[in-house]
């Protein structure tokens, strides 16, 4: 592979050795640079043995004297896909931009750019232009230079650009954030068993009903509905602080470190997205979707497991599974989100959001109850009004209902199915009641946990 270095200064020898010395098959030992090397830098070279001087690594280099040239030729070279790997840019160049200012525009460009500012003054500290680039990658390259150095830094920079790439590339399979969370710098140093434990909010979402769906629409068409789908999805969750552990198919599992509200928060933005998203399937004469959200907050362990050919990153807990099971109850309660105890007594504020409690159920392999509440802040507005209005009654029932005190239960239930509000909830609980009636209350109601 060709790489290819954007020289900007604004003395014609300085662009000339910087060509001799990084373009491709040029033997640096040759009389022609020796020379020009001798009257830049005032020194004599000795002159390598033959072959030993020819340039490692492929260059192809662009030589500019001004600034806003190289700017120019930046864009060009990104329009043609052939984005620049380094830039070499002169410090002083009047009457033109200076160094820095080229280099601030430069990575507004390109923001991989590799920058090396070559100056022969000291009168600016690095801290200065760091400040200044917003950036402290950049290195120096003082004047007088060598051409052995020019070549060495030229190196160095393709090296830690080729894995930077590779650190990208990863990205999409293994999150940036999963690699600082593992205290890794890169990709390279994970190795199998790398663990760590702390405490998450675990966000399963999933799109209701995707078999069917799926059934109506050819191969080609399934993965453009669900990359669609998920690449509406992805930016909401990254924007609130969130990171994708996998997609499962049509689902999607998420990990929030911060704090419990930026899950919900981020829940929330899902729902709202989705409508949108609904709108433009609506125009286009597609059928909407809905999704369930169900959110746990507990301990994890987030590690590397697989074998010396094949690993993965995941993360092991029984909080993960508790999240998924909540997710799962969202389609019989036909309701968008769930959230539970650990999640809401995790929030900074719960008054924040619209919330009311809708059941207290027992775990498989826990003794204790798990509440769990409804999100509605995203409800439709009638609906919204309704469950806001009548959040305390609702609460008194289902209490009531996990009470045994099923004759109080069934009235206030039918209390508020009279109000002629078509709550999900309300009919589920009468329907538990209506089946307790029938069978007696040691009977299993529902098996989603």
């Amino acid at each position: 592979m060709t790489h290819r270095i954007l020289v900007i200064d604004d003395d014609p020898k300085i662009l000339e050795t910087c060509r001799s010395v990084l373009a491709p098959e040029v033997n640096v030992a040759g009389e022609e640079l020796q020379a020009m090397a001798d009257s830049l830098f005032g020194s004599q070279r000795v002159a390598p043995e033959e072959g030993v001087g020819r340039v490692r690594q492929h260059f192809e280099v662009t030589t500019v004297n001004q600034g806003l040239l190289g700017l120019d030729e930046a864009v060009r070279a990104n329009k043609i896909g052939q984005p620049f790997s380094i830039a070499f840019i002169d410090m002083r160049m009047p009457p033109g931009i200076d160094g820095l200012e080229t280099a601030e525009r430069l990575v507004t460009i390109d923001p991989y750019i590799e920058i090396v500012i070559v100056t022969a003054y000291s009168d600016t500290s690095r801290q200065n232009m760091a400040d200044q680039l917003g950036d402290s990658r950049f290195l120096l390259l003082k004047k007088p230079f060598d051409p052995d150095e020019l070549t060495q830094m030229a190196q160095f920079l393709i090296y830690r650009r080729e894995i930077d790439q590779l650190n990208r590339a990863y990205e999409r399979f293994v999150p940036k954030e999963f690699l600082k969370l593992l205290s890794k710098e890169n990709i390279l140093e994970v190795q199998i068993g790398d663990h760590a434990e702390m405490p998450m909010s675990i966000l399963f979402s999933d799109i209701r009903s995707f078999t069917s769906l799926s059934e109506r629409l050819s191969p080609a068409e399934n993965f453009r509905f669900i990359n669609s789908y998920l690449g509406l999805m992805g930016p909401v969750i990254r924007r609130n602080r969130g990171i994708i552990d996998k997609f499962i198919g049509d689902a999607i599992m998420a990990l929030f470190q911060v704090e419990p509200d930026d899950a919900v928060r981020g829940a929330l933005e899902m729902i709202r997205s989705l409508r949108w998203y609904n709108q433009g399937r609506s125009r286009a004469g597609y059928s909407s979707v809905r999704i369930g959200i169900g959110i746990h907050s507990g301990n994890v362990m987030l590690g590397t497991i697989g074998e010396h050919y094949r690993m993965e990153s995941s993360v092991v807990s029984d909080a993960v599974n508790l999240a998924s099971r909540i997710e799962m109850l969202t389609k019989p309660f036909k309701t968008d989100l769930l959230i539970s105890e650990g999640t809401y007594d995790g929030l900074r504020d719960p008054s924040q959001y619209m919330i009311r409690l809708v059941d207290m159920r027992k775990v498989r392999g826990r003794s204790l109850l798990v509440r769990l509440y409804e999100v509605f802040d995203e409800e439709y507005e009638n609906l919204r009004g309704f469950k806001k209005e009548n959040l305390e009654l609702f609460e008194l029932a289902v209490k009531s209902f996990h009470a045994s005190e099923f004759e109080t239960a069934q009235s206030q239930f039918e209390h508020l199915a009279s109000m002629g509000a078509e709550d999900s909830l309300v009919e589920l609980y009468l329907e538990r009641l209506k089946h307790i009636a029938e069978y007696g209350d040691d009977a299993p109601v529902d098996e989603h946990f």
